[in-house]
């Protein structure tokens, strides 16, 4: 997709995996980027439910899925083209 990211958080010791917050909030720290200004693209419940926890935006990815089990009001995409196209925008 021709995406190059600013910082990667895999699995590190001492973070707890998703749905905690923790890699949000060890990304938002490394990127040095508050959680007012961040969004979290996600394909799953457990990336909405660390954005929740982490206190950042949420947008989520179908992938064409019709049932991905985001909540109700979640704002989704169908891919990434449809999320950077959104992103822009703000």
């Amino acid at each position: 997709h021709g995406l190059e990211p600013d910082c990667v958080v895999g699995r590190e010791v001492g973070l707890r995996m998703k749905p905690a917050p923790d890699p949000v909030v060890r990304a938002l720290q490394r990127l040095g980027v508050g959680r007012e200004e961040a969004v979290l693209v996600g394909d799953s419940k457990w990336d909405e439910q660390a954005a929740q926890a982490a206190g950042v935006a949420f947008l989520g990815l179908t992938w064409g899925r019709q049932d991905p089990g985001f909540g109700a009001t979640t704002p989704v995409v169908r891919d990434l083209v449809e999320a950077a196209h959104l992103l822009v925008r703000f």
